[in-house]
């Protein structure tokens, strides 16, 4: 839409727009046209600049896939490690030992955003990230046989069970 100092020469001439919106916030205008999205991946849904849904779904799924494929692997490290044979043919040392089944939610996403070739920083994989988390958590523990997410002071930890 025009800017208010035009409002006046509007009046003038009698040329009144009555269908002008307002630029939805984080999107970039001009002329009263709408441009396109500020942000990685957005796109203009209902008047607003927001995820495309579908596409968030997807990356949600892969999570899910990659998810259950990297803890599976820690779980058997983990376990594999517990055989002294297995240190000494794979020659273990302790800086790149599995101390643990369970892997910190922060490092997951870095594992995540390393495989999906995301940009850690990005708004997008971190929503996608804490959607992820959240359906991930809220699961019921019926349906929770590849994945289990345990909240705690340092942000919560993921296991394969």
């Amino acid at each position: 839409c025009d800017s208010d100092d035009d409002a006046d020469d509007r009046m003038e001439t009698m040329t009144l727009h009555y269908d002008c919106e307002p630029c939805p916030d984080d999107a970039v205008c001009a002329n009263g046209e709408f441009l396109f999205c500020k942000g990685d991946n957005k796109k203009l849904i209902r008047g607003q600049c927001k995820y495309d849904p579908l596409q968030l779904k997807q990356v949600m799924q892969q999570m899910q896939r990659k998810s259950a494929t990297i803890l599976a692997q820690r779980a058997g490290q983990f376990e594999c490690q517990q055989f002294g044979f297995y240190n000494l043919v794979y020659d273990v040392h302790a800086p790149f030992a599995v101390n643990s089944r369970a892997m910190p939610a922060t490092e997951l996403a870095l594992e995540l955003a390393k495989l999906m070739r995301f940009d850690y920083q990005s708004h997008f994989f971190k929503s996608a990230f804490e959607k992820f988390k959240t359906s991930v958590h809220d699961m019921p523990l019926l349906y929770r046989d590849d994945i289990v997410f345990v909240e705690n002071d340092d942000g919560g930890v993921f296991y394969s069970p």
